[in-house]
């Protein structure tokens, strides 16, 4: 093969391999995707934290113990998106789900991705997941508490 052909290749190359990774990157980056009044919008982890973040200190009934959680309310995202509804489904990866009534929206749930300051690691229910405040403990129990979510579709 002569020179050129192979510089070439090498270009072919380059940006198949480019345009993959940000394929890739894009496709990465959209962690959650929010159905709401016949809509569907995605959000990157990046779009959830520059919504008006909540913060709630709470006893994490899986992990044993008291978390400062950050994230989004769902009043926020429910104000956000001009949300019309009754409640929510809040859908993990694995399928499992739970529904939260829409007057309880202001007692302290949250979609969190911080705990204690720091990102939620997968093997803690991450990257994001439904947390409770100690109030909204007292209408929903541990079995609400939704890991690895991917999907709330507000009914």
């Amino acid at each position: 093969m002569d020179h050129r052909k192979i510089g070439v290749l090498i270009i072919v190359l380059v940006v198949v391999a480019t345009v993959s990774f940000f394929k890739l990157r894009t496709e990465e980056e959209k962690i959650l995707v929010v159905e709401y009044n016949g809509n569907e919008k995605s959000f990157t982890l990046e779009e959830l934290m520059n919504m008006e973040k909540t913060s709630i200190k709470t006893q994490d009934p899986h992990l044993g113990k008291e978390i400062l959680y950050e994230g989004v309310s769902l009043s926020t995202i429910k104000s956000n998106l001009n949300i019309n509804c009754k409640n929510v489904k809040v859908i993990a990866e694995d399928g499992y789900n739970k529904t939260i009534d829409s007057k309880d929206f202001d007692l302290g749930i949250i979609i969190a991705y911080r705990a204690n300051g720091d990102l939620i690691l997968k093997g803690d229910g991450g990257p994001i997941k439904l947390s409770f405040s100690e109030e909204a403990k007292k209408i929903y129990d541990e079995k609400n508490w939704v890991w690895w979510i991917t999907r709330l579709d507000f009914e």
